[in-house]
């Protein structure tokens, strides 16, 4: 366990807040991290994983802020994270105590836990359970029917939708010079096959795309001709993370679960999507990916040194914080609605209206890539409210001298 921080992380908008976890007896070491409360009610997803540091929480509690400032969602960033360690305490007994570990910040509405990297709705449920407040969910939003927890994956939504509009709409804002050239059937390949992945899978499975990669943290698995979704899905309700280990077919292609991406040099493919751990796209594999573009399910995929790398290569490095913007469109959105169908069509109309604006600024205005300006954009929503709340303070200071 690291709890070493990079001062290079901290700067004028965050972190606010950085915890270290523990309770030595059941072996329990977690972190929390509040990037900012100048925005709203600080929120973001609970992960799971067996090497955990603070950097990585620190990092994905920013992207947290990006992605509610994109959307002028007034909730602020933050992470938290368990470092998965069933030597002593099973997985249940570990969440249940983090909960009782910072009951008081969630009963002080200091902080909203979602769902995240291996956890479920239930778990994030049994923790608001624990602070007597089953229905707690940020006031400022107006959510109704708030006994309700996210049950279905949005995340997989809006990155499926994200896809979808990419292949459809790139070209138009591209010179003719620069168009992209898809397959008649694009072919994806997606990084981790749990809650998110199985549900941009299920969505595959109706549209005119083929997946031809998984890969979980047991291994991965390509197939060019495209792998039998249904097949899938069965196989990952009774063998889990193995079912890459289980999926038998014709031309099957095993290979360890980071090295999937690196298929791309060697079969042709339109679009990867990361959608497990931090910076899955980095110096170690950025020369074996050939792709059109890149529509991340997960939170900072990309490692800040290869973003240049990418340009140069023309690869559509979409913004993180956009494409699984899903679970939080989906909380905004339940004070109209609770209805699954009417959720679903709000999400892929914010990600239309987004992605137009983001591709018209980037390509036509700015002449940037897109998360380029993605990204200035959301720092931009998120000074001028951190200006006004500095202003705000200044004046509060003023009358309490007089």
């Amino acid at each position: 366990m690291s709890f070493e921080c990079d001062v290079s992380l901290f700067d004028g908008f965050g972190p606010e807040n950085v915890m270290l976890l523990r309770d030595p007896t059941i072996k329990l070491s977690g972190f929390l991290v509040i990037d900012n409360s100048y925005y709203g009610t600080p929120a973001g997803g609970l992960r799971m994983a067996p090497d955990l540091n603070a950097n990585e929480i620190i990092k994905l509690a920013r992207t947290e802020s990006l992605r509610f400032s994109s959307f002028g969602i007034p909730m602020g960033g933050a992470k938290s994270g368990i470092i998965e360690n069933t030597e002593v305490a099973s997985k249940p007994v570990l969440i249940s105590r983090f909960g009782e570990l910072i009951k008081s910040i969630l009963k002080d509405g200091d902080y909203y836990p979602q769902p995240g990297l291996g956890t479920l709705s239930e778990d994030t449920d049994k923790i608001l359970r624990i602070t007597g407040k089953p229905e707690m969910l940020p006031k400022n939003l107006g959510i109704i029917n708030t006994e309700e927890s996210i049950k279905k994956c949005y995340t997989g939504e809006s990155t499926f939708y994200c896809v979808e509009l990419v292949y459809q709409t790139l070209n138009s804002f591209l010179s003719a010079n620069n168009q992209v050239e898809w397959n008649s059937s694009p072919k994806i390949m997606i990084e981790g096959f749990g809650r998110v992945g199985s549900e941009i899978a299920r969505l595959i499975k109706s549209s005119p795309f083929t997946l031809t990669g998984i890969s979980t943290l047991k291994g991965a698995i390509f197939k060019e001709e495209g792998l039998d979704i249904d097949r899938l899905l069965k196989l990952r309700k009774t063998e889990g993370d193995d079912l890459v280990n289980q999926y038998e077919d014709k031309d099957l292609v095993n290979t360890e679960y980071d090295k999937l991406f690196d298929l791309t040099s060697d079969y042709e493919t339109d679009f990867i999507i990361p959608g497990a751990r931090p910076e899955a796209i980095n110096q170690e594999n950025i020369n074996n990916i050939q792709v059109q573009a890149i529509i991340p399910a997960s939170s900072h995929p990309y490692q800040s040194e290869i973003m240049s790398t990418l340009e140069e290569k023309n690869i559509l490095a979409f913004p993180d914080f956009i494409s699984s913007a899903g679970d939080i469109l989906e909380l905004s959105t339940r004070s109209r609605s609770n209805e699954q169908a009417e959720i679903s069509s709000f999400i892929r109309s914010e990600m239309k209206k987004k992605i137009k604006k983001i591709f018209e600024k980037a390509y036509k205005e700015k002449k940037i890539t897109p998360y380029a300006y993605a990204k200035s954009f959301a720092l931009k929503e998120l000074k001028t409210k951190l200006e006004r709340r500095e202003k705000h303070s200044q004046g509060l200071h003023k009358v309490l001298k007089k």
